[in-house]
């Protein structure tokens, strides 16, 4: 290649370029370039960037905020939405009414409190006598156990009747419990009832999720099933579906309150 074709190349480059300026000035949403050229990106070599973007991340719902209240007044129209069904929480920065890169975000991922998420590993599933024991004794503080009445166990006495838990107990457990205890008298229903009381319930008033302010109170039924020479124990949350629709409603609620921004029940996907 001589120096004339050298010069050539120069010169049709620098139109090009010129072009290239003037479409990108004038709006144009694209533009065709002779096959062989490449147009190179020169953000990386400036001091900052043409738009911010990023992300940022947090399962702590205080923080979340906290951080959204710093940044939406740099932005002019920034969206927040709210994942009921999987407590999560995405807010688009530079949303801009759906024109936005959508490239600026914030996530929170809900995490349970310690509590909650200990009863969790427990629930609907096998659960051994010794890991029930464990559960109170750890937690005994933050958990009130109680009977088939609903009346409360102390803590001492919960864990006593759970390791004088036997196969012929369990059994008349279930037999006094499937007594037709309006035909006896006081006294009888008295004795039955020490007989066969048992923790049949754990409670817990609780935010629930890192970070959320409002606690709820949550029921878990101990469930006790007796077969021959055995017995099985498991738990059960009592409305596991309408104890998070709860705690999602606060979210959205301590998002409208805090923020400026629109706030939508849901997800969005920026394509």
């Amino acid at each position: 290649m001589d120096k004339q074709d050298i010069n050539t190349l120069i010169t049709r480059s620098e139109a090009i370029t010129a072009l290239l300026n003037k479409a990108l000035a004038d709006g144009a949403d694209s533009v065709v370039l002779p096959e062989g050229y490449r147009v190179e990106d020169l953000e990386a070599y400036k001091p900052e960037r043409r738009y911010p973007r990023g992300e940022y991340l947090t399962t702590h719902w205080g923080d979340y905020l906290a951080y959204l209240t710093g940044q939406e007044e740099n932005y002019t129209e920034p969206a927040c939405f709210v994942d009921v069904e999987h407590m999560v929480t995405v807010t688009y920065l530079d949303h801009n009414n759906g024109t936005g890169h959508c490239k600026n975000t914030a996530r929170y991922d809900s995490t349970k409190t310690e509590i909650y998420k200990a009863l969790g590993k427990h629930t609907n599933a096998a659960l051994k006598q010794r890991d029930l024991i464990a559960l109170l004794e750890d937690w005994g503080d933050d958990i009130t156990a109680c009977d088939k009445d609903g009346e409360a166990i102390p803590t001492a006495e919960a864990v006593q009747l759970l390791q004088t838990l036997t196969v012929e107990k369990a059994k008349r457990i279930k037999q006094v419990q499937g007594d037709f205890e309006h035909e006896r008298t006081l006294s009888e229903q008295a004795a039955l009832k020490k007989e066969g009381r048992i923790v049949a319930e754990l409670r817990i008033t609780d935010p629930l999720y890192q970070g959320t302010e409002k606690p709820i109170t949550v029921r878990y039924k101990l469930v006790l099933v007796v077969a021959e020479d055995q017995f099985a124990l498991s738990l059960r949350e009592i409305g596991a579906e309408a104890n998070r629709r709860v705690k999602a409603e606060e979210l959205v609620e301590s998002a409208k309150k805090a923020l400026h921004m629109p706030i939508y029940t849901g997800s969005y996907a920026s394509h």
